[in-house]
């Protein structure tokens, strides 16, 4: 009896360490899978801007770009820059008393925008801003002071009044006003072209085509153009900006 139940002991040990070692074969050190968060990580710069009207300044509106209140260390008070800009008329008087604050980052060739940054070791303003101040051929004058901006997104949606794009190939559907044949011989034509858009702005451009193209086209119709932006510059929605910045590749009748 006693030789009976030492054998069902050891075995009850046994089967023990059996299932201690199935238990740690399985999850030590084979561990279950972890799960992974599948949950996509979004940049801030990334997702619609919310960009709300702040002040203005003489005719330039001032616009918070993706972030509250602004607040400065003035002569050791804290002020917001509404109240700092409150009497001023001319952005030049409002930029003058925080400029000794701000990195100028670069300068734009559209008429002499600026783009700064708070300096690195700034102690006056609240937090880290970048700030756009306009200054367009087109006379815009605003300015856009955001903690999480881009300048080139900023762009893309509206600052500026840029509302900028950057694809590579794309078509606009113009008309074409007025057709003049400056040279012609049996295969080519010089001709020069008068190029209108739904708004009534006009391009004026010399083109050499030979005589198939050049029966194509016909005056006060219009054309599908089609136009390469090799370099993938930022182009302004108008159709001078596109005919400077892009390589003309083909027009197609409308209604081909």
């Amino acid at each position: 009896m006693k030789k009976k139940f030492i054998l069902i002991f050891v075995a009850l040990i046994i089967f023990l360490l059996g299932i201690g070692s199935g238990f740690l074969t399985k999850d030590f050190f084979f561990p279950k899978e972890k799960v992974q968060d599948k949950t996509k990580v979004v940049n801030i710069y990334d997702i619609e801007p919310i960009i709300v009207p702040y002040t203005k300044i003489g005719n330039a509106n001032v616009y918070l770009y993706n972030t509250g209140e602004v607040y400065i260390n003035k002569q050791n008070e804290i002020i917001n820059l509404k109240e700092l800009w409150q009497n001023d008329k001319k952005v030049a008087d409002s930029f003058q008393k925080i400029v000794e604050y701000l990195d100028l980052v670069k300068t734009l060739k559209d008429g002499g925008t600026e783009i700064y940054q708070t300096k690195k070791d700034n102690v006056a303003f609240s937090k880290q801003y970048t700030i756009i101040k306009c200054q367009t051929s087109d006379g815009n004058n605003d300015i856009y002071i955001g903690e999480y901006m881009d300048s080139t997104t900023a762009f893309k949606n509206g600052a500026c009044g840029k509302n900028f794009f950057e694809s590579k190939s794309f078509n606009r559907i113009y008309t074409i006003t007025k057709i003049e044949e400056l040279e012609a011989n049996d295969t080519m034509y010089l001709l020069r072209l008068t190029i209108e858009d739904s708004n009534g702005k006009e391009v004026v451009l010399e083109r050499s085509l030979n005589k198939e193209t050049r029966n194509l086209l016909k005056e006060k119709q219009k054309y599908y153009f089609y136009f390469e932006n090799k370099y993938g510059e930022l182009i302004k929605e108008d159709i001078a900006d596109i005919f400077e910045k892009c390589s003309l590749t083909g027009v197609v009748p409308y209604n081909a």
